[in-house]
Formats: structure tokens, C-alpha cells, sequence
């Protein structure tokens, strides 16, 4: 890429990330806001379906691995044994408790629901990084991949799982499954990223080794992290190799639709189905 190109992306990856912390801000003032236009970056949620069947949730606990502080549920009825693992990563503002809720009653298969909360606090919830220039935004979504990743790591080996982990996330989230998939493949199973984008570098040189499978969902009317950024995220992905697809939705702003959330959601059981086998 040439030098006005790395200078171009620079300054779209500052502008969208930057727009991120303000449409938090919105989000929480805004009271207008129909619960489907709301996402895990505001009080909505990217998988909860109103058609989604009933299950009973265990009682949440809080944990701590390698440093990463989490909440831990179950969907499905599932009982302490050997589970699909589901890492869901909250948004700006958000907090693990809300997003876990809506994950349990959408999920009907036997699953461990892994919700990392942010190491920052924004509001009434939680951030995962600061914004500021290129270089420190990018240092911050770094270091907040890492924290995931080391616990992530050191969860897997307390708890019995089956497959690899399958990693969502919006906004802030979207980005850190991004960043999961692309920087520590060998604990992803899938990464659902929604309204995310990868920072071109943190994307791995050609040769670095089997990807997971990504599968990103995007609002086409997206003005805090524009789709274009989802879909140049793709293309740099396929272009080293890895299967990666995005499904952008007209009309569609930063947030999640029914139309996306049950898109996602088919994804996720897809994925808990060759996870379970």
C-alpha cells in the first residue's frame, strides 16, 4: 500500500473510532430509540430474538482468568460438562451481565456463554479501549485482544470445552473479534464480528498460518464505523486466505436489525452444532 494509501486508512480508522465513543454517548441519551434499533454498544442486543425459544439461564458468576474479568452463564439447560464455548464481547457502554442475558434466551443449544468485561469504565457499563490518535487507538485495541485472548487461553484449560471458542462482539466488540480471529487463531473456532472492523495492522502477513472462518454483519447506513470498513476488513482477510464474508443490511444504521440478529443467530447455532459433534 503506498504511503497516501496507510495515510488514508489511517485517518477513516481515526474518524470511526472516534464516532464510536460518541454514538455511545448517544445511545444512552437518547431515549427515542426503539429497543430493535438499540445494540450492545447502547442496551440492545445483537442475538436476542423475540422468537427465540425460552431456556433458563444458571446463576451468573463472576470470574477472573489471567486478569480478564468475565461473567459466565449457560444456555440450553446445560449442565457442568464438556460444552461449546461462547465468547461474547460487549460494546462501549455496555456491560457482560446485559449482553449475557439476551445471549441465553436466544441460544437453545447446551453452551458455556463466556461475557469478558471491559477493563474501563464508560458510563454505566464499560470500554475496552481509549481513543485518541491512530497509534494509541490501535495500541488499546491491542492490548484489549491480548487480555481477551490470555484469558480465553487460561479458560479453555479449566473448562472442558468442545471445539475451539466462537467469538462475537459489536462495535467495540466487533473489532475485538476481529482482532481475535486474525492474532490468536489457534483459539478461535469462528469470529461473528458485528458493526467491527480489523485495523489493517493487525492483519497477518500471507503465510501466517490457517485462520478461523469470519463471518461479519454490518449496517449499510453504518456513519460511526461505515460498511466499507467492514468490507475492506474481508477483502484483506480473503486476500490471505482465510473464508471470510460479510452480510451488509440496507437501511440499516450502527446498530442491529431482526433481520441481522437472526442472521447472526442461525450463524452462532451453525457453529454450535460442528462445535458439539
Amino acid at each position: 500500500m503506498s504511503a497516501s494509501g496507510r495515510l488514508g486508512c489511517a485517518v477513516r480508522l481515526v474518524a470511526a473510532l472516534a464516532a464510536v465513543a460518541v454514538a455511545g454517548c448517544q445511545r444512552r441519551t437518547a431515549p427515542s430509540e426503539g429497543a430493535e434499533a438499540r445494540g450492545p454498544a447502547g442496551r440492545g442486543s445483537a442475538v436476542a430474538s423475540a422468537t427465540a425459544p425460552a431456556t433458563t439461564a444458571r446463576p451468573a458468576g463472576s470470574g477472573e482468568a489471567a486478569g480478564l474479568q468475565y461473567v459466565e452463564r449457560q444456555s440450553g439447560g446445560a449442565a457442568d460438562e464438556a460444552l461449546p464455548m461462547v465468547v461474547a464481547v460487549h460494546g462501549l457502554g455496555d456491560t457482560p451481565e446485559h449482553l449475557g442475558d439476551a445471549l441465553v434466551s436466544a441460544l437453545e443449544r447446551p453452551a458455556r456463554i463466556i461475557l469478558p468485561r471491559g477493563p474501563k469504565t464508560y458510563g454505566r457499563g464499560y470500554s475496552w479501549f481509549d481513543l485518541g490518535s491512530n497509534e494509541a487507538m490501535l495500541a488499546g485495541i491491542e492490548r484489549a485482544t491480548a487480555l481477551v485472548a490470555g484469558g480465553l487461553g487460561e479458560l479453555v484449560k479449566r473448562r472442558p470445552t468442545r471445539g475451539k471458542p466462537i467469538v462475537l462482539g459489536f462495535s467495540q466488540g466487533g473489532t475485538i473479534a476481529f482482532a481475535l480471529g486474525a492474532k490468536h487463531p489457534a483459539l478461535v473456532g469462528a469470529a461473528f464480528p458485528v458493526a467491527g472492523l480489523l485495523p489493517p495492522p493487525l492483519v497477518p502477513p500471507p503465510g501466517s498460518g490457517a485462520l478461523p472462518p469470519f463471518v461479519a454483519f454490518h449496517g449499510a447506513d453504518d456513519r460511526v464505523v461505515p460498511a466499507q470498513l467492514a468490507r475492506e476488513s474481508v477483502e484483506r482477510l480473503k486476500a490471505i486466505g482465510a473464508r471470510a464474508e460479510v452480510h451488509v443490511y440496507d437501511g440499516l444504521g450502527h446498530s442491529v436489525s431482526p433481520e441481522l440478529r437472526n442472521d447472526l443467530r442461525r450463524e452462532v447455532l451453525r457453529a454450535l452444532d460442528a462445535a458439539g459433534r
